[in-house]
């Protein structure tokens, strides 16, 4: 499940939490999107590229709405997860996780997975 308010994901089995950490979710005008979705694959050491042209190599991504947004890494974000900041900083809409978390978040997740965003 991932919280935009509180910009905090927790992942879970059943009613059991495997792990939860701060993430980055979209800036006003990218919001990212609420509901429910799946996963829809995961691809490893890849190149995101969004409609504005930008090109963004990630270690890990694993997209929940067609293929344009997902969970990832990003290694060029300057300011903390999880920081209320996000609606002038955040992303294009996806949801920014750190590093060692988005490895765990990518070896967890298959393809179906359940994906809550309130």
């Amino acid at each position: 499940m991932v919280s935009v308010i509180s910009q905090h994901i927790w992942l879970c089995e059943k009613d059991r939490l495997l792990f939860h950490t701060p993430v980055t979710t979209g800036k006003a005008g990218d919001d990212t999107p609420t509901g429910t979705f799946t996963v829809g694959g995961k691809q490893a050491d890849t190149t995101l590229r969004p409609e504005t042209g930008d090109v963004y190599p990630v270690d890990y991504w694993v997209p929940f709405l067609r293929n344009e947004y997902g969970f990832h890494d990003s290694p060029w974000q300057k300011m903390p997860y999880g920081s209320g900041r996000y609606p002038a900083g955040g992303s294009h809409g996806c949801i920014h996780v750190p590093a060692k978390a988005m490895k765990k978040l990518y070896a967890w997740a298959d393809t179906g997975t359940t994906v809550q965003i309130t």
